[in-house]
Formats: C-alpha cells, sequence, structure tokens
C-alpha cells in the first residue's frame, strides 16, 4: 500500500509542472493580454457623463476684439484731515472747526500781520488758539499740514519754543522738506539737534541745505564727507561767501587760530547762530528775536545770560511760571544792582 501512494506521488510532482506551464499560456477567454496581476490587465471604465450646464443664448461666442475691457478711473481723495493741536477743545473751550471757512494761505497771511502784543492776556489768547486741537480748514489734509507750518512759525517767532516743537511733531516732521526745516531750526535753538540729524542720515531727502549736511556729518564723526562737501559748494559758489567763510571756519579751526572774527550778518539763521558759537564767537541774543533767547536758558549759557532770557521770554508769556521760579531761585546772587536785586527781591519774597 505504501508502495502504491509513493508511486502516486512521483507522478504527481512530475506532471504538475506541465500542468502549470500549460494553464500560464493559454491565452484569456476575451483576447486581452496576459498578466501576472490579475486586476493589472483590467480595462479602465469610462468616466461617467455629466451633464452641462447651458449656454447662455445672449452671450457671444467669440469676443469681438482683443482689447482689454474698459476700466473706469476715479480720482482718490487727498486724505481725511486729522486735528492738529496739543490743547483739546474741551480745554480751550474752541470748536476743533475753528479753522473751517478759510484758507490756509489766508490765515498765515492774517497770523504774520499781527501787531506785537504787549499785554499778558493777549499772549495767552495767541497760544491757545495757536495750540488748540483743530481740523484743517476747508477739510483738506494739504491746508492742514500749510496750516500746521504757519502756526509752528508763529510759536516760534513768539519764542514758545517748546510747544512749537511739539505741535511740529505731531504734524510730521517728515511730511516735507519744509516740515523738517522748521524741527531743525527749532531743535538748534533748542540744542536737540542730534535727533534731527538722525533722522536726516536715514532720510537724506529731506533736507537740501549743505549746511545742515555739513554739521550733521560732523555730529556723527563724518568729518571725510563733510571735508568734500564743503570742498563742492566752494567750488560752485553754491552759498554765498559769508556762508563758506562760516563753514570753512567751523571745519578748520585750527587754520585760522588767531584770525580776526568774522563779521556778524545783519540777519542770522539758527545754524548760523550755532555754527559762531561752534567756533568761539557766540552772538548776543539780546537784539535777536526771542527764539534766540530760548538758547540762553541752557546749562551751558552762564546764570546772568539765563535771567535775562528768563525775564524777556517771561514777558511775552513764552516761558512757563515754574521753570522762571527755578532760574531766579537756583543760585545766590552774585552781586547787586540791575536782575541782581530782582532775584534777591524774588528770593526773599
Amino acid at each position: 500500500m505504501m508502495q502504491v501512494i509513493r508511486r502516486l506521488c512521483v507522478i504527481f510532482m512530475i506532471t504538475l509542472p506541465e500542468i502549470l506551464v500549460a494553464q500560464a499560456t493559454q491565452p484569456p477567454a476575451d483576447g486581452g493580454p496576459l498578466s501576472v496581476i490579475d486586476w493589472l490587465g483590467e480595462r479602465p471604465k469610462p468616466p461617467s457623463k455629466r451633464s452641462r450646464p447651458p449656454l447662455n443664448p445672449a452671450e457671444a461666442p467669440v469676443a469681438k476684439s482683443a482689447l482689454p475691457p474698459p476700466v473706469s478711473v476715479n480720482e482718490l481723495g487727498q486724505g481725511s484731515p486729522r486735528a492738529i493741536g496739543l490743547v483739546p477743545a474741551k480745554v480751550t473751550g474752541l470748536p476743533q472747526n475753528i479753522w473751517s471757512g478759510s484758507s490756509a494761505a489766508q490765515i498765515a497771511h492774517q497770523l504774520d500781520r499781527l501787531p506785537e502784543l504787549h499785554l499778558p492776556a493777549a499772549h495767552t489768547l495767541l497760544f491757545t488758539l495757536l495750540l488748540a486741537e483743530a481740523t484743517a480748514p476747508e477739510g483738506d489734509a494739504k491746508q492742514g499740514d500749510a496750516l500746521a507750518l504757519a502756526r509752528v512759525r508763529k510759536l516760534m517767532d513768539a519764542g514758545a519754543l517748546d510747544p512749537a516743537l511739539s505741535l511740529i511733531e505731531q504734524a510730521g516732521v517728515a511730511t516735507s522738506q519744509d516740515h523738517f526745516k522748521l524741527w531743525m531750526d527749532i531743535s538748534l535753538l533748542l540744542g536737540t539737534e542730534d535727533r534731527a540729524c538722525e533722522l536726516l542720515q536715514d532720510k537724506p531727502y529731506l533736507s537740501s541745505d549743505y549746511g545742515v549736511r555739513i554739521l550733521c556729518a560732523v555730529r556723527s564723526g563724518d568729518w571725510e564727507n563733510a571735508a568734500l562737501t564743503l570742498g563742492a559748494i566752494q567750488a560752485l559758489q553754491l552759498l554765498p561767501p559769508d556762508d563758506l567763510a562760516l563753514l570753512d571756519r567751523f571745519l578748520n579751526p585750527d587754520i585760522y587760530d588767531g584770525a580776526a572774527p568774522l563779521h556778524t550778518p545783519r540777519s542770522i539763521s539758527p545754524l548760523s547762530f550755532r555754527l559762531f558759537e561752534a567756533i568761539g564767537e557766540a552772538k548776543s541774543t539780546r537784539n535777536l528775536p526771542p527764539a534766540f533767547a530760548v538758547s540762553d536758558l541752557r546749562d551751558i549759557a552762564g546764570w546772568k545770560a539765563q535771567l535775562d532770557a528768563a525775564e524777556r521770554l517771561t514777558r511775552i508769556g513764552a516761558l512757563p511760571d515754574n521753570r522762571f521760579l527755578g532760574i531766579f531761585t537756583s543760585r545766590e546772587p552774585a552781586a547787586s544792582g540791575g536782575v541782581w536785586d530782582r532775584v534777591e527781591a524774588l528770593q526773599r519774597f
């Protein structure tokens, strides 16, 4: 029995490869390609037909022209005007539209025509009007910028440099070259020109004044750039001779050691005033506009100069009472007569 089973197993092992080969070589019934993997030979099913939306019969099948369609263009506004001022309306009692109905040019012209005020109440009213928070006239942003410049100039002429500085910074010192120039002039008189020079270094297009560029280059330590700029404007004669001589002495003090002092010009700018001070030829502020007297309130000025400037600015209401009191009580009187008697009387009071 065991022998029969063994023979059957041998016969099965011999005939099995032939059976497998015959099945592999037999073509499929549908005539498709042969494949080892059953699903690899399957044909993909056709996609189902989706219903398309009906065409709009009113729409043209083709474009009539290759040109782009017309685009409507409208001018944008100049921006909504913002209220500029240091004192809110609830404090001043003045409405924010106080300048409505007038143009910035008319208001600036009227401010320039104001006579010299002698009464403290008149100065107080003027400062309240200039510092009041108000919108631009005629609802125009450009009119607001022009009006802000006029207000700052009037404050500067009156010697109120601290509020003028705050107002021009609120209006935006980088708005235009006029804004930056006014900010630089105020900063020069207050002794805070380093901030303006830093801004000019980042945005040189804000000023085309060669003197300011030279000053800022020196303050930043770039002497080579300052000397190169001065040499160029000297060769091209871009500035008056007096300004060139002043800048030359400012950059080259060792060359003019022992030379005769420069003559004082009839009208002096804040930049020239500081340059004269830098070369050791400081000018007295007694005959200069009140704005220059503010420079005598700095710590580098003598106490006598501070006292004279404090009295002058207090008469026109440009100096706060607390600061006036602080200057007059900071030291003991050094002499008698004149302002020293007033200092002693105030301290005794």
